[in-house]
């Protein structure tokens, strides 16, 4: 139930060396439900992006035919949107959770518990991501890989911000095209108290004044499918390293 507009040109040049086809243009896509689409393409699981965004971008290319020319278009676009889920950092597993909680059970530490706690809110807090509002820049170049230039998911109370790529696959949507996302948290209010207290956050804090998870984030897997393990792996290293310094005293 979207719509499109477009304004475009294109060109066949019998001249041009082995990719005759050219084509530029534009484009605008005003209220698109993400969701609708994540859903279509993976009708048995929650989507892991549910907004209604506004895109606009700029597009060439060159190709040998109409299918080639189309594989190869380069541009530039941006995507925002206002309240929406996003459920990419979700944890897979319960793993880390029952780590911090057997760390919890056995010692009755103070810095312990409150690792226990943090873990438990900011898996509670992932698992479906609530946001005001999303703003998603990347560019497309002659590699045709998709370099994500800026990725920013915020809340009153966490925010998300990063960068990085989508792999070319010939042949491959691109939402099922491989990715590496270079992500940050930051963390606002009751949820940066936790965090601070178990040491999850310092003294760090962004240009919006969340305080930053000390815990990096590299986000693999695909769009349709992304990937948060290496994440919440740093995230039980980090948890049973504070549980034992509060267990020994610091």
């Amino acid at each position: 139930d979207s719509s499109i507009t477009a304004n475009a040109s294109l060109r066949f040049d019998s001249s041009a060396p082995g990719r005759p086809y050219d084509l530029q243009g534009s484009f605008k896509v005003p209220r698109f439900d993400v969701g609708a689409f994540f859903k279509s393409a993976d009708p048995n699981n929650p989507p892991e992006l549910e907004a209604v965004v506004t895109a606009d971008g700029k597009m060439s290319g060159a190709g040998a035919n109409l299918i080639d020319l189309l594989d190869r278009v380069q541009g530039s676009f941006e995507i925002a949107s206002g309240k929406g889920v996003y459920r990419g950092l979700a944890r897979t597993s319960n793993a880390v959770s029952v780590g911090a909680g057997l760390l919890s059970g056995i010692f009755r530490n103070q810095e312990v518990q409150n690792t226990s706690k943090a873990v438990s809110e900011l898996a509670t807090q992932l698992a479906e991501f609530h946001f005001d509002q999303m703003t998603v820049k990347a560019t497309r170049g002659a590699d045709l890989k998709l370099k994500v230039d800026t990725i920013e998911f915020r809340s009153p109370t966490i925010r998300l911000t990063g960068d990085g790529e989508i792999d070319f696959a010939p042949g491959t949507p691109v939402v099922k095209q491989p990715q590496k996302l270079q992500l940050q948290l930051g963390f606002k209010g009751e949820l940066a108290t936790l965090m601070a207290g178990a040491r999850f956050t310092g003294a760090a804090k962004d240009n919006l004044g969340y305080a930053v998870l000390r815990v990096p984030i590299v986000l693999t897997g695909t769009l349709l499918s992304p990937d948060a393990k290496q994440f919440w792996k740093a995230i039980g290293e980090s948890a049973a390293e504070t549980g034992l310094r509060g267990f020994l005293g610091g």
